[in-house]
């Protein structure tokens, strides 16, 4: 979960009397992450911007070697050169 200026904030709750209880606690707070992990309609936003927000929130804080991070922000600046044209071309090819 973030704050209004996207820092991510943890979430508690009180004990439950249940198993049950908590694990439905537990279902509702992923069902709310994943709900509110949705950025904009894919029509309204680039490759390169999409790839530029995975790699600030998911790539760089992730559990990934710095030399795997930095081959994908490699591969990430790579796309940014090639035009939407050459894009739809190499992906036509594949």
């Amino acid at each position: 979960m973030g704050d209004t200026s996207g820092n991510l904030v943890q979430k508690e709750c009180a004990g439950t009397e249940s198993k049950s209880e908590t694990e439905k606690l537990l279902r509702q707070a992923m069902e709310d992450y994943e709900e509110k992990k949705f950025i904009t309609k894919a029509d309204n936003i680039t490759l390169g911007e999409l790839l530029d927000i995975w790699a600030e929130e998911e790539l760089k804080t992730g559990t990934l070697s710095n030399g795997t991070v930095g081959t994908y922000l490699q591969a990430i600046n790579l796309l940014a050169l090639f035009s939407k044209k050459h894009l739809q071309d190499i992906i036509f090819i594949m």
